[in-house]
């Protein structure tokens, strides 16, 4: 029999020969015959795995501007639109949160992010790593942050779309 179980087309497949009893039979080889230091094998970076705490993440999308970022002079005299999207996560001092001095307040990161894109800068590159660092200064419990600005119209000749840079920290 051809499919099915699993099994792709080019591997004969047989109802029995997926029972734990029998192995798994693909070209005469059976996983029961495979040595037991190769079935108990661990990956080293994930045989002495550590649980991360539980983590609570904030996300602000979609959150626009008009600004004055790029290299060419045109970019600082008209400007451009641009999308700003963020996740910050991190630990919660409690279990379950009750109050705003709990938690990260996300009017206070929609502050940082404004404030950083009124401040001209030539590459978006940095202008995400600016607004990431400036969150984790400003909140030093935030472990996990991801920034991306998308410019909406860059001066690309004969270009329709946009552009995007997106940047991961971790702390």
């Amino acid at each position: 029999m051809y499919g099915g179980f699993g099994c792709r087309k080019i591997f004969k497949c047989e109802r029995n020969s997926l029972s734990h009893s029998s192995g798994f039979d693909v070209r005469g080889l059976k996983f029961r015959d495979l040595p037991k230091r190769l079935l108990n094998f661990k990956h080293p970076q994930t045989s002495n795995f550590t649980k991360m705490p539980n983590l609570l993440t904030i996300s602000l999308n979609n959150v626009r501007f008009r600004a004055y970022h790029g290299l060419y002079p045109e970019e600082r005299q008209k400007g451009n639109d641009f999308v700003v999207n963020m996740q910050v996560s991190y630990v919660p001092k409690a279990g379950t949160i009750l109050s705003l001095e709990d938690t990260i307040d996300y009017a206070s990161l929609f502050d940082i992010i404004n404030l950083t894109m009124q401040q001209p800068v030539d590459l978006l590159e940095t202008l995400v790593q600016g607004i990431a660092h400036a969150v984790h200064q400003r909140f030093s419990q935030v472990k996990e942050i991801t920034v991306s600005v998308e410019k909406l119209n860059p001066p690309i000749d004969k270009f329709t779309g946009s552009a995007a840079v997106s940047y991961k920290a971790e702390f």
